[in-house]
């Protein structure tokens, strides 16, 4: 079945090697092609050419993610300039619903939320002002899905405590928050260690977006090495 491409829907275009050029949206399609906006990103114009070989994230409004490699064919001028892809023969998606999960190793700090205070769209920077009374503990990730992740800890925890996270990685450099579902004594280290599970608690859209990516990209890289 091909993607059913939908105008002014979200798509971002990587390079081969899987290193982000920027964001896009879809402007048009034909049978062969998708006409895209130039994408663009914080640095500016994406560079792109005709016969680049890209890699596309595409995300439509039927809850599901499309990963796919395609080539550029070119630019055209409608309104705005207009970037021609080749249309996907084949293509991975993943089912936002199924939270699909990956092990996965990344640094992270937290802090236990005991009180509410407004972070909602803050910075990282920002939230770690606001909280500037809290000393943040560190600890590190063993897993990720898009509804929650497993994390190692030095402190115990209890359940349904709520916790405020900021992941520290290269690809993923994000807050979240998140309710404890469980609590495992890690019994064969030298160290006292906990394994905490955790579900996410009010992952807003582009946070989501984000860590499904992320996954996409670590599930990429694994099928490389095997």
């Amino acid at each position: 079945m091909a993607i059913k491409f939908k105008m002014n829907r979200r798509i971002e275009i990587l390079t081969e090697n899987e290193k982000k050029i920027g964001n896009s949206t879809v402007q048009d399609e034909d049978e062969n092609y998708v006409y895209i906006s130039v994408p663009f990103d914080s640095n500016g114009i994406g560079q792109i050419k005709p016969g680049d070989k890209i890699v596309a994230l595409y995300s439509d409004d039927d809850n599901k993610l499309y990963n796919f490699e395609t080539e550029v064919h070119g630019f055209t001028q409608d309104r705005i300039p207009l970037v021609k892809i080749l249309k996907p023969e084949e293509y991975e998606v993943i089912q936002r619903r199924q939270h699909v999960r990956i092990p996965v190793l990344m640094d992270v700090e937290y802090i236990i939320l005991d009180d509410i205070r407004d972070i909602h769209n803050k910075s990282i920077p920002e939230i770690k002002e606001i909280y500037e009374d809290k000393k943040w503990e560190k600890g590190y990730t063993f897993d990720l899905s898009a509804g929650g992740m497993g994390v190692i800890m030095r402190h115990s925890v209890e359940m349904d405590d709520k916790l405020l996270f900021i992941i520290n990685d290269v690809n993923l450099n994000i807050s979240v928050t998140g309710k404890v579902t469980r609590v495992v004594k890690n019994k064969d280290s030298r160290k006292l260690l906990y394994r905490i599970g955790i579900c996410f608690t009010n992952l807003n859209f582009n946070k989501e977006e984000k860590v499904i990516r992320f996954i996409f990209l670590k599930m990429r890289e694994q099928l490389k090495v095997r």
